[in-house]
C-alpha cells in the first residue's frame, strides 16, 4: 500500500533484483564497499532504467561516496519517476537539512 491505496506491479527481472540486492548488501557492511554497490545499481538501473528505487539507491551510493552533483541529479531522476516512494521522500528530506553532508547521511 501507498498512500492508502493498494499498489500493484510486475516482478522484476531476477537479474535486477539480485543485482540490487548486491547493492543493498555492499551498502550495509560494516565499511560499505561502494564501488561494488556502484557496479551492483548500475546492472540493475541497466535492466530497469525507469526505477525509481533504484535511481534513489543510486543517489545514495553517489551520495556516500562524496558526488554530492551527481546523487542529486540521481535523486531528480528518482523523484520524477517514483514521487510517492517513501524511501525517495527520506532521501529528499534528509539531504536537505541543514549540516547534512555525504559522510553523516544514510537511509535504508
Amino acid at each position: 500500500m501507498v498512500g492508502g491505496r493498494t499498489v500493484h506491479s510486475p516482478a522484476p527481472p531476477p537479474q535486477a533484483y539480485a543485482a540490487y540486492l548486491r547493492a543493498r548488501l555492499a551498502l550495509e557492511r560494516p565499511t560499505p564497499d561502494l564501488e561494488a554497490a556502484a557496479r551492483d545499481v548500475e546492472l540493475a538501473l541497466a535492466l530497469m532504467p525507469r526505477d525509481g528505487h533504484l535511481w534513489a539507491t543510486k543517489a545514495e551510493i553517489l551520495y556516500r561516496s562524496g558526488d554530492e552533483n551527481g546523487a542529486r541529479a540521481a535523486l531528480a531522476r528518482a523523484r520524477l519517476l517514483a514521487p510517492d516512494d517513501p524511501r525517495v521522500r527520506a532521501l529528499a528530506a534528509a539531504w536537505s537539512r541543514p549540516g547534512a553532508t555525504a559522510s553523516r547521511t544514510k537511509t535504508r
